[in-house]
């Protein structure tokens, strides 16, 4: 058996704790940097998400309050009835609504993502801001509720291929 001397074991001591916080540190900067980018993913991902032209198909109502808007809880917009929201990378977008031949109006606006679960549009023909909360969001579909009434009704869209 190998006797180690005390100047050999706090020699050891010193070189395994030295190890130690090589690894914990190397491991702390790796973690921080990995979360980073996780972030922009997030946040492109998100936006990669939302850009585009929605067509709106129908609105809803948790009549019921259970926590989810049902096909029998959906009033489904006529197809003489057209409203297309484009959502544009650079934070521009255009409202179109078309309800009869007589009635097409398009407007211009601003926008940005409000905390995690919100859009807020804005437009130089509006006072204040109009904010929408995100109810669901998919590459095929997006359903938000608010606006100008700060309605509970829910506008669900399809995104236009």
């Amino acid at each position: 058996m190998l006797r180690r001397t005390g100047n050999q074991l706090t020699l050891i001591m010193k070189s395994v704790r030295n190890l130690l916080l090589f690894i914990f540190s190397l491991l702390f900067i790796v973690s921080f940097i990995s979360c980073d980018k996780d972030e922009d993913k997030i946040e492109k991902d998100r936006k990669s998400l939302i850009t585009g032209t929605w067509s709106l198909y129908a609105s809803g109502t948790d009549s019921d309050k259970d926590g989810r808007i049902s096909d029998d809880e959906k009033e489904y917009a006529p197809n003489d009835r057209i409203l297309e929201l484009t959502l544009n990378p650079n934070g521009k977008g255009t409202i179109y609504e078309n309800y009869s031949a007589e009635e097409e109006t398009t407007t211009n606006f601003d926008w940005e993502w409000f905390g995690e679960e919100a859009i807020v549009l804005s437009s130089p023909n509006e006072e204040e801001p109009v904010r929408f909360n995100i109810y669901m969001l998919t590459e095929t579909e997006l359903a938000a509720y608010g606006g100008i009434d700060d309605s509970d009704n829910v506008l669900f869209f399809e995104k236009k291929q």
